[in-house]
């Protein structure tokens, strides 16, 4: 039976959609990235890159997403969801595929407002988004996180813009961190660092 280590609102979901759509039998397998669970021995033996999802169908392991899509509709070619010739492709274009990290915006929210606030804009790749509630640091963003959780609280993670380079994502902070403001003017919003400044010198550059 294949089996697909995901997390919910994560790359995982169009796997998890395809194989829905395929109606093959198959095991989902929680990896929780509340506590760190991606980042476990026991994981990174599926996916040294310690990122989601998975797929494992009998002695082939897929850590990409792009490669588990390719794998899954060239083995059911009687669904018509791509043409033949892709299953051989997966894993070879595996490794070109595992360095196509592409960027996107999220906001870190506290859902002891309603609505809940966004605190914090930031950019990533990965599970960039989700790291910062793993081990929370001694900045304020993790102090907020600290004090969040301290209730009894998650935080909220939102991807605000997906699928990004890195200078694209860089644009698209400032965007969406006025954008953000704007809407939310009772929220208190930090910004990454290194995100503000880049923007700052952009600015006194032009």
């Amino acid at each position: 039976m294949i089996h697909l280590h995901y997390y919910p609102g994560n790359a995982s979901m169009t796997p998890h959609m395809v194989l829905r759509e395929l109606g093959v039998p198959f095991e989902l397998k929680l990896v929780d990235r509340a506590v760190g669970a991606q980042k476990s021995p026991a994981y990174l033996k599926l996916n040294p890159n310690g990122l989601i999802p998975v797929l494992v169908d009998g002695d082939l392991v897929l850590y990409e997403t792009a490669a588990i899509l390719l794998y899954l509709v060239d083995t059911h070619p009687g669904a018509g969801l791509a043409p033949a010739g892709s299953r051989q492709a997966a894993p070879t274009h595996l490794p070109h595929m595992s360095q196509d990290r592409t960027y996107y915006v999220y906001a870190l929210k506290d859902p002891r407002t309603s609505p809940a606030l966004p605190f914090y804009i930031g950019k990533g790749v990965g599970s960039r988004s989700h790291d910062h509630t793993i081990k929370p640091d001694a900045t304020r963003k993790g102090k907020r996180i600290k004090e969040i959780e301290g209730d009894g609280a998650k935080v909220l993670v939102t991807r605000l813009v997906d699928t990004l380079t890195e200078e694209q994502a860089m644009v698209r902070f400032s965007a969406e961190f006025n954008v953000v403001s704007n809407k939310y003017r009772g929220a208190k919003l930090i910004a990454s660092r290194s995100t503000t400044r880049s923007s700052t010198n952009r600015r006194s550059a032009a």
